[in-house]
């Protein structure tokens, strides 16, 4: 996943919303959040990890703000990114509640995950990735 330079400008002329930052990720281990970015490590007892069931649970603080500073009125929601590197995070779940904080990313095979979220307008239009959270599955 790449956001190229003209994708930058095109959010700025139309005053995209702002970033979610993604909080944290746990489940099956524990998280830290340290220098603005997630990270998350499994437990190493293996729970929940048998035949690709491994979980992540993200949260995020919620986006309130344009990139003009002026209140977001048009939040839709928020999708989620993720995959198997901090380059292809092509698995994307959009959740359609602005209010929503957390999701529970289920079936996770063993391997390290990467994560990120973007909050989307009812236009469709959508901000900024949040910073990129870890989290192993042994």
């Amino acid at each position: 996943m790449s956001y190229g330079t003209s994708e930058t400008l095109r959010r700025l002329r139309h005053g995209v919303v702002g970033t979610a930052i993604l909080l944290g990720i746990a489940a099956c281990g524990s998280a830290g959040v340290s220098n603005g970015t997630a990270t998350a490590s499994s437990s190493g007892n293996g729970e929940g990890v048998a035949g690709g069931n491994g979980t992540a649970t993200l949260t995020w603080t919620p986006v309130m703000q344009n990139t003009d500073g002026t209140l977001l009125l048009d939040l839709a929601g928020y999708k989620v990114f993720y995959g198997p590197s901090a380059t292809v995070m092509n698995i994307v779940t959009e959740l359609p509640d602005p209010s929503q904080t957390s999701f529970v990313v289920p079936n996770l095979s063993a391997g390290t995950w990467y994560f990120t979220v973007a909050a989307y307008t009812i236009s469709g239009t959508q901000g900024a990735i949040s910073n990129v959270g870890t989290k192993t599955i042994n």
